[in-house]
Formats: C-alpha cells, structure tokens, sequence
C-alpha cells in the first residue's frame, strides 16, 4: 500500500488530510494494492448465505476472488487480516440524507461506522458536487454520494412556505410539465444522480418529471406528493418513496386504512417501488418539548464528535411544541405500512433523514437498523438488507454483497449481526474502495474528529467558483455562477448572471435559464409588476425562448399573483 506517502498527523496546513490513515485513500487510485481477509465468516444480505471460513481478496478497489478454507492465497498479497472469529458484511447505506450542512469531520464520522454510501435527498447541489470532487481527489475523506441537489416543488405551496421560511431555498417551483423538462434537464446538468419531489399537486407535472428524468437516465424518489395518491404516483414511475405514514393510506384519526394499504401495497410491488420510512425521525416527532429537551441535554458520548454549531441549532429547533397532530398513532401507523409493504415484498431503505436534529453522523444508521428489528419486527438479516443489497439493488450499483469484481466496500465486524443487529456496531475495520482502515486507525480518525469537528470551514464553493470567475470569465463559468444564484433561488441574480453568460457567448443553457429567471420573477409577489415587466417584455422582444410559450406561461402566473399585474398580460397580445 501507499501509506510511504502520507503526511504526519500534526503536519501544519493539512488540516483535512490530518488522519495518515484515511489520507492513503489519496494514493495513485491505479495502483495495485492487495489485501487478504483470511478465515471469516461472510453474510452475504442478498440470499442470506452464511459462509465460514472464507478468504476474501481485493485489488484495485474491487473483490477478485473469494476463496474456500482449503485454497491457497495468489502470490503478492501484500496486506493480511484476520479474520477469524469475525464476520464480512457489505458496506452500510444510508439512504436519506442532507449532506449540505455537514462538515468534512461528519463524513469521516460516516465511514468510521461503515456507512460507505450515501443517497442525500435534497440540498445545495454545488455543495455536492464540491463534496464529491473533494472525496474522488482524495482531499477529504468520504462515503460515495448519489445526490439529488435541489427539490422540486409546487409553485403554490412553495409560495406559501416561503411567507413562513423566508430562508428556504435550494428549491425549484414547477407546476406544469414544461417547467418539469427545463428544471430536470437543469438537475441533470448540475449534476444530480436522482431527482427528488415534494408537495406536488398536478398528475401531468409528476409525469413530466418522471419522462424527462428518465430521458437523463435518473430516477424519481420524494415525499408522498400532496393531490396523487403513493400508489398512482408509483403508477405513473415514482421509484422511491420517503417517510411514513402515508397520508393517502390513512384514516382521520391517522390510524392506517386497511383496505387503502392492502391496494396500494400490490401496486406498489408491481410498480418495483422503495420505501424509506426513516424511523428514527419519526419516532421523534411527537416528543413533548420537555422530552425534546431531556433528549438534548441527556448524555451521549457521540456530542464529543458534533460540532458546537449544529448542537445550538438543534436546541433552537427542538425548543417548540410538537404541534396538535397525533404523532403517536401516526407513528404506530407508520410501523403497521411498513411490516404489510414489507411481508408483501416491497423493499424497504435504510434512511436517518440525518440532517435533522438528533441524527447522528454514521451511528444513526445502527438506531434505524435496531428500531426497524426492535419496532417494526424484522429480523436482523432483514434489516441489514435495507443497508445493503436493497439499496445496491435500487441504483444497479456493483456492491451489496461480497463477490469477485464487485466494489471492495466491506465492514469487518468482531460479532455476529444476525444474532443481534446491534453488532454491527462492533467494528473491527473498514475497507472503502478498497483501502483498509483498522480499528486503531478509525480510532485515530474519532481522535481526530474530536480535535477538529469545530475548525472554521474554508471558502464555499460559491465563493471559489466567484474568484476563478473574476480571473477567468470565460462563458462557462458565468453560467455556473448564475447556475447557483438560480439553485438558491436569487432569481434576479440569476437573470442577470445567465444575460451577461450568453453577452460572453454562452449558448442554449444561459437561453433557458434566462427564461426560467425572468418567468419565477413574475411569480415573485415580492417583486412589484413594475419590475418585472420590462425582463417579460424582453423574453418576448429578444425572442428568448418561444414566444407563444412565454405568453402561455405568464397567462398561468400572472393570476397566481396577488396583485395579478393585469398590464403584463398585455404583451405579445
């Protein structure tokens, strides 16, 4: 291994790469580097095979060959472990997330419990696509990512949300299936691996989403929409869905409807769908705020590893009331959707919503995998699929099992987590991408962590973007600038990044995101009509974007407005 190369713990300026250890995954990514895990016990979550005494040989980051007890190791191995008395699982998912908040020592603290893959549902997508690129160059240290970037969400409700969270962003408004192609056809070129949706209220725009995103090659997960029903929103090609209890599979009392579950559940299996339910927020939400506080102030050695910051804003959120809804029925009526969907077929994901308060980097995953045993029923082997191979099996991902040139990502545990789920906590080493990570080094990474989990954050990827735009204004980069003025919804920015991109000659992405600009300012009742009217004007006079469109559009927000701004409806009259 590369290990020859890495720099001191206590070296200045490195504050990133501070763990020697997890710093080797920096190394020449082509080079050979060979690993023997002798004599352990494999549990393979896919069939439920359980096979002891194997050998287990990586190269290059992939699995080559898994070898019986009576087989000899291939010359060159360069790295044994033994693995005697212990067992090989897969690397753990966590698969909802909210990575934008999070600092680098949280994702150390996510590989440190074996959580090598994340899906992050919904954030800033050029926090992660920095985070990506961070990880792939081997600055940081990290899980993969698969990503959504910014949500999607109905027009109206967002309206409204915004009176009540004027800080809300990182959200795209659609309510027709024309504005779906342009904001997944601008997802997809920002990155995203998936898309998500939220509180939409229009079956043609769901539609839209799902046949434009399936044009790009993403699927479509979210909440449960608002007007379509979860079985026709997986009808119509939702892949994954988020968070139970589902409102249209329940009762006025938010116990769950039999009947309504029973229909739902056979289309859902035949539509192939997933579900997150995301017990441990849940389970939280119907705390009193005596409860909340107890929870906030009651030991935990993992507050050692959270930095200040984000323990401040977790007493300032869990400061209120849990608000007049059943939280407790609702949760039982959780735990009843997701044991019928489950024995019906349908795969259930492991999910911490982490991100919200009291989720805890990494470790939360354990809770989820013990309250989906412990609450809802499963057997551990159950729910280390949820971890695994379900979640491999959702992205066609090369892992969630232990098998020659699948991707080396493995968690070596000290006992058995079919006896009891609560031993995947035992972890005895990491192997991510193929590197491996023992006990002592992980220990050195929480060390780490300790020391550093409240350093201030270097420059954001806006402002880095910025300054290389200042020394470089090549098309491109002012169209990623104004990109992320539109991501966090600064629509007047945005129009005015994407005209001087295409000023510098930028081409069709600047064209539409100029349109889309201008089209969410007329939406904008904090904007007066006055100020929009000349940018509506100029979509129409500069033919930017299709002239019957744009009055077709503005025929549909216009009225939406408070104010109504009757004078734009005059142009292209």
């Amino acid at each position: 291994m590369c290990r020859h190369l890495l720099p001191s713990l206590h070296r200045p300026g490195i504050a990133v790469l501070a763990i020697a250890s997890l710093a080797a995954l920096a190394c020449d990514p082509t080079s050979a580097v060979d690993l023997a895990i002798t004599g352990v016990t494999l549990v393979d979550p896919a069939s439920g095979e359980v096979a002891e005494g194997r050998t287990v040989i990586v190269s290059d980051g992939v699995v080559r060959s898994v070898l019986a007890a009576d087989e000899e190791l291939p010359a060159g191995v360069r790295e044994l472990v033994d693995g005697s008395g212990r067992y090989l699982v897969p690397g753990l998912w966590d698969m909802h997330t909210h990575l934008d908040s999070h600092t680098d020592t949280d994702l150390a603290m996510l590989v440190v419990h074996g959580v090598l893959n994340v899906r992050d549902m919904g954030g800033d997508p050029f926090v992660l696509a920095d985070l990506k690129a961070r990880i792939a160059a081997g600055e940081i240290v990290g899980p993969g990512i698969r990503g959504a970037g910014a949500i999607l969400e109905d027009r109206q409700w967002l309206r409204r949300a915004r009176r009540v969270f004027p800080e809300l962003e990182h959200r795209l408004p659609v309510d027709n299936p024309e504005e779906a192609r342009a904001s997944v056809a601008l997802l997809a070129r920002w990155g995203a691996d998936l898309v998500k949706v939220r509180n939409l209220t229009d079956r043609r725009t769901l539609a839209g989403i799902v046949g434009v995103a399936r044009e790009h090659g993403l699927t479509v997960g979210g909440h449960e929409p608002m007007i379509v029903d979860i079985d026709e929103a997986a009808a119509i090609g939702m892949t994954t869905f988020e968070h139970l209890p589902f409102v249209s599979l329940t009762m006025p009392g938010r116990e769950a409807d039999e009947a309504r579950l029973e229909e739902a559940t056979v289309r859902l299996l035949e539509s192939g769908a997933y579900v997150t339910p995301t017990l441990i927020a849940s389970r939280k939400l119907g705390w009193s705020r005596e409860e909340r506080a107890a929870a906030i102030e009651r030991p935990d050695e993992r507050y050692a590893y959270l930095p200040e910051s984000v323990r401040a804003a977790w007493v300032e959120s869990l400061a209120g009331d849990a608000g007049p809804l059943p939280w407790g029925a609702m949760y039982e009526a959780s735990l009843g959707m997701a044991l019928t969907m489950h024995e019906a077929g349908v795969p259930l994901l492991a999910g911490t919503d982490m991100g919200v308060p009291l989720t805890f980097p990494g470790s939360s995953l354990h809770d989820e995998l013990g309250y989906l045993v412990d609450d809802l029923g499963l057997t551990p082997l159950e729910a280390l699929r949820t971890a695994t191979s379900a979640p491999a099996a959702l992205f066609g991902a090369a892992e969630g099992s232990i098998a020659p040139r699948l991707t080396a990502n493995l968690v070596l545990l000290d006992a058995d987590p079919l006896a009891d789920i609560g031993n995947t906590r035992s972890i005895h080493a990491v192997v991510l991408r193929g590197e491996l990570l023992t006990r002592a080094e992980l220990d050195e990474t929480l060390a780490w962590v300790r020391e550093h989990k409240d350093d201030p954050p270097g420059p954001a990827p806006f402002e880095r973007l910025a300054a290389s735009c200042r020394d470089d204004a090549t098309p491109g980069c002012l169209e990623r600038l104004a990109d992320y003025h539109f991501s966090k919804n600064d629509f007047a920015a945005a129009r005015a990044g994407y005209a001087e991109a295409l000023e510098a000659g930028a081409g069709d992405p600047s064209r539409e995101g100029l349109f889309a600009s201008v089209l969410n300012l007329v939406w904008d009742e904090s904007v007066d009509c006055a100020e929009v009217e000349a940018p509506a004007a100029g979509l129409l006079a500069e033919r930017v974007g299709d002239p019957g469109r744009t009055v077709g559009l503005l025929d549909r927000l216009l009225p939406a407005r408070g104010d109504g701004c009757p004078e734009l409806l005059t142009i292209g009259a």
